[in-house]
């Protein structure tokens, strides 16, 4: 002692506050024991050991054990623990029930001025003051008797467990300690716990849930994000992943299964299984691909321990050796390579093994060297069940594998139609199913649109595999030839066709019971058509051009000819009208902003933006027809929580299909891709000044960009233009169904631009032969429409007809190339509307049956 007599005093070590505090008081030093907590609290609760003692917890009494308990820790009173009959010495029971209770009478205590947790009385008469008792400790202010010692209880005559306030307690400023805390920090640490609020009890069940309790479930960010997840995996409302339809339900092979690894949905049969499943059973399966991994996994496990062994023998320091398996192990799994499919550029899917064969695979092997490794002959290749369908020349062996031969290039190194790219995602990778329609000719070309089957799925175009009409049982269509199903309108009508049938026609049944079943299903339809919308960067200006191919949705009885078209409910636009709404909208932003999550980097806000955006696309009626208000509200809450749903069927974020960075997926004018927002705002993330669009948006668009003389078929009519003072050989540019030396005999009156329909070239060019050129145009009045450009009027034109041609109305156009017709009524079958010919439909003939369930 002497020896350290002259060195400086020792420093007081201060402690930092601990990453807990006390659920009853403002506190954050001192011991802590972890508390019981509901089984819908999520995070670990603590508290004070005193706190605990000073309001009668007991330790957790889990079941009955002997009072022979052994115990390490020497500061623990034995005897009293087993008096407790304690299990686990580290957990004291629920405060929530007490928390609860301070929080009904609103008191506060009289030292930090804070409400937080559970406080104690004054021990005086008369006296109303609370007071946390680290508080009345920490301060020295308080005069606390505790009830035991370390010579052990106190007896009643000295008041055990009894504390005063400051008011009663009569202690001298002079005597309080100095390492007391002052009122002033008491308060500052009471403020950094803003009042409490009662923990939110467990909701009800769903299906038992009135319309506000259902209300404000939804509205809580953490209820719906629990709800979202069970609800994203359930089968109601599921598509098989390979044809794209649901649970027919009617034949034992048209079940819906689900990979229990990777979730994905597929029928029995599309997938070729035989599971057998009885009753009551889970429809449970793995499918290839996780399999695959699964027995990779264990087998690198495997061969990873061998070289453990063998290293074993080889090192002599036990420690180096610990340290090199902990490494190899967690390297296991990364080298295993995840299967992806060889005919598209989509990743996971439901995939199957596939293979291609070559006539002489050594020579090959021998000829390509290194370069063998990329070579799709003789290695395990894959392919999406889908895709492998599709594909005409592809298809399914008797041992459940593809057969990719003839898709293959002799290289080995690609696929055929390489020359040619997917319409959508602009890639020329894999292999592409061109539209099956037989007049179908892409913009620019004089081939059908061609698409990997996985884009024009996640796009909404159609695919199915139930055509009776075609040999072939698989069809996929452009966007033009897509039917009345898979238009986007007619989507959402599905949509809110089955909160009909729970909420009533006119959804105003809201107290009727919404079960976790017809959620989902709810959920479901909504995903895929935010799916279909996450695409619309790149179909928004083929909507553009050509419209959609939507038709009436009719209940039983109801006669079409007999209704008018607000009933039914028919929006009419022209090419004009539509490029003005995709842009007030922001359509193509849109689809931009959901391909890449954009909703998710804004802090807070990406809610109310998302949900802007939705409401613009909403009261387009030209793209999803005319909504009341209440179904706006279904849309815009239903398509937001299909958004945060996270979903891998969406395609966005981390699931998108890389497009290219090229071609049709940039913009003409200023080259930057239509796939991002680049130098465009967010939509909806600017409140609208009136009304729910946006005001003052310049977005680049390629909107009406293309050149009509691009496309010579149109709705499966030829779309012909002659005009005069021009010289022949510019006239043939146009009209590519004459020849230089028919057209040579045609000269035309001043002034006129004739538009010639006629349903197939063989016709139209043995019509022309047949007439001289004085009766060009009275001999095909029938089939042809004149215009007078010399008498009309500024920015229209006038028709010039006989008694042989049906009256029709030229509706504003913005320039001589773009001449937009409505039509009124109808010569033989045929009519003009937005300026491109098409077969007038006939009355009943592509009605939609309502859905009953």
């Amino acid at each position: 002692k002497g020896d350290d007599a002259d060195a400086p005093p020792r420093r007081k070590i201060e402690l930092q506050p601990l990453p807990i505090c006390c659920e009853l008081c403002p506190m954050k030093h001192g011991a802590f024991v972890q508390t019981q907590i509901e089984e819908y609290q999520m995070r670990a609760k603590w508290v004070h050991v005193v706190c605990a003692k000073w309001h009668g917890l007991n330790y957790v009494n889990v079941e009955k054990t002997s009072n022979s308990i052994s115990i390490s820790d020497s500061t623990i009173n034995t005897s009293a623990v087993s008096a407790l009959n304690i299990v686990n010495l580290d957990m004291i029971e629920n405060v929530t029930f007490l928390k609860k209770h301070f929080m009904a009478f609103d008191k506060k205590c009289c030292l930090c001025k804070g409400q937080r947790g559970a406080m104690n009385t004054c021990s005086a008469e008369n006296c109303d003051n609370y007071v946390h008792i680290t508080c009345a400790r920490s301060s020295g202010l308080c005069a606390v008797i505790h009830g035991e010692s370390s010579e052990g209880k106190l007896s009643p005559e000295q008041k055990p467990w009894s504390l005063t306030c400051p008011k009663h307690s009569n202690i001298d400023p002079n005597d309080v300690r100095p390492n007391s805390i002052p009122i002033e920090q008491l308060e500052a640490q009471a403020k950094l716990f803003p009042p409490e609020t009662p923990a939110k009890p467990p909701p009800r069940p769903l299906h038992k849930m009135t319309v506000k309790e259902r209300q404000e479930y939804f509205d809580d960010e953490e209820h719906e994000a629990m709800f979202l997840a069970n609800s994203i995996y359930r089968f109601e409302g599921q598509k098989c992943a390979v044809c794209n339809q649901h649970d027919a339900g009617n034949e034992a092979d048209s079940y819906l299964v689900k990979c229990q690894e990777c979730n994905i949905f597929v029928h029995e049969g599309c997938y070729g299984l035989n599971l057998k499943l009885g009753e009551g059973e889970p429809k449970l399966f793995l499918c290839d691909s996780c399999k695959y991994i699964e027995q990779e996994a264990k087998k690198r496990k495997e061969e990873q321990l061998e070289q453990q062994k063998t290293e074993q023998q080889q090192m002599d320091e036990e420690e180096y050796h610990d340290t090199k398996t902990t490494v190899i192990e967690e390297q296991t799994l990364d080298k295993v390579i995840v299967p992806s499919c060889n005919l598209c550029v989509k990743k996971g899917g439901a995939l199957k093994k596939a293979y291609a064969n070559h006539i002489n695979l050594k020579k090959m092997q021998k000829k390509l060297g290194s370069n063998f490794k990329k070579c799709l002959f003789g290695h395990q290749i894959w392919a999406h069940a889908m895709c492998g369908f599709w594909c005409p020349l592809t298809h399914f062996d008797n041992s459940g594998k593809f057969d990719c031969t003839m898709v293959i290039m002799s290289n080995g190194l690609g696929h055929i139609h390489r020359k040619h790219i997917c319409a959508l995602c602009g890639r020329w990778e894999g292999i592409k199913v061109s539209c099956c329609h037989k007049q179908c000719r892409a913009w620019g070309d004089n081939k059908p649109f061609m698409f990997h089957p996985s884009c024009a799925l996640e796009a909404g175009l159609e695919i199915s595999d139930n055509c009776k009409k075609s040999n072939n049982d698989f069809q996929l269509c452009c966007f033009q030839h897509s039917k009345c199903d898979f238009a986007l309108r007619a989507k959402f009508e599905d949509l809110i066709e089955i909160e009909r049938f729970r909420a009533g026609p006119e959804l105003t049944k809201q107290s009727t019971a919404m079960t976790p079943a017809h959620a989902s299903r709810l959920l479901q339809f909504a995903i895929n058509i935010m799916r279909c919308l996450g695409w619309a960067w790149r179909w928004a200006e083929w909507w553009v051009e050509l419209g959609d191919n939507w038709e009436p949705l009719l209940d039983e009885g109801q006669n079409e000819s007999k209704m008018s078209k607000e009933e039914l409910k028919i929006v009419d636009s022209t090419k004009g009208s539509r490029c003005k709404d995709a842009r007030m909208c922001r359509l193509a932003a849109f689809g931009s902003a959901l391909r890449n999550r954009y909703y998710d980097d804004e802090e807070g806000g990406g809610r109310v933006a998302l949900d802007r955006a939705l409401r613009a696309v909403l009261h387009t009626r030209s793209l999803v027809g005319p909504l009341k208000e209440n179904e706006v509200d279904f849309f815009a809450d239903w398509l937001g929580k299909a958004y945060r749903s996270n979903s891998p069927i969406l395609g966005f974020g981390n699931d998108k299909i890389t497009v290219s960075k090229s071609g049709a997926c940039l913009h003409a004018d200023d080259s930057s891709p239509k796939f991002e927002l680049g130098n465009r705002s967010l939509p909806g993330k600017k409140p609208p000044v009136d009304g729910v669009f946006e005001n003052e948006i310049d977005d680049v668009d390629d909107f009406l960009k293309h050149d009509p003389k691009e496309q010579p078929h149109v709705f499966g009519k030829k779309l012909c233009i002659l005009t005069k003072n021009k010289p022949a050989s510019d006239e043939i540019e146009v009209t590519p169904i004459l020849k230089s030396t028919e057209a040579d005999n045609i000269e035309l009156n001043s002034g006129l631009v004739v538009f010639a329909t006629v349903s197939g070239v063989e016709e139209m060019r043995r019509k022309y032969l047949k007439f001289k050129k004085s009766n060009v145009v009275t001999s095909l009045s029938e089939e042809l429409v004149t215009t007078d450009k010399t008498a009309a009027p500024s920015g229209k034109d006038t028709l010039i007809t006989n008694e042989k041609q049906p009256s029709m109305e030229l509706a504003e156009v913005g320039t001589s190339n773009d001449i937009e017709v409505n039509s009124k009524s109808s010569s033989k079958d045929s009519t003009v509307k937005d300026g491109k010919p098409e077969k007038k439909r006939k009355v009943g003939s592509r009605l939609r049956a309502r859905r009953k369930s």
